[in-house]
């Protein structure tokens, strides 16, 4: 299954990219996101680590790419409990009134429309001014 959430916000497009590229910052805007661990600070393609989440969940992830000029990146995430994979493309544009992100999810159904309420929580904090 693929969806696609598009969000706007009042921030800079540079913040909500600094907030997508620095892994340190990620907990800050995704509720679902304690901490996250690999040997660097920030994206790379080809980056590899694991994103702990609620009760220290570990959910194992690599970077596929990632383009800073058009603020693009594209990752996987392996879900242990249902043994499924997530493919996620996340995008930072200019808006209007700040900034938008648009993020397009492929996977299992069942793990795809359960992640879209909390992904869109979180996009809304992304690019939300600080």
């Amino acid at each position: 299954m693929r969806q696609r959430i598009h969000v706007r916000g009042t921030s800079t497009p540079e913040l909500a990219w600094a907030r997508y590229y620095y892994f340190a910052k990620w907990s800050e805007w995704s509720p679902l996101i304690q901490s996250v661990e690999c040997d660097n600070d920030h994206l790379r393609s080809g980056q590899t680590g694991i994103v702990r989440g609620p009760c220290e969940l570990g959910i194992k992830f690599t970077v596929i790419t990632v383009d800073e000029q058009a603020r693009t990146w594209d990752w996987k995430v392996v879900v242990p409990v249902l043994g499924s994979t997530l493919l996620l493309h996340h995008t930072v544009t200019v808006d209007k009134n700040g900034c938008a992100t648009e993020l397009v999810i492929e996977g299992a159904a069942p793990l795809v429309l359960g992640y879209l309420p909390l992904a869109r929580l979180a996009l809304t904090r992304l690019v939300r001014r600080a």
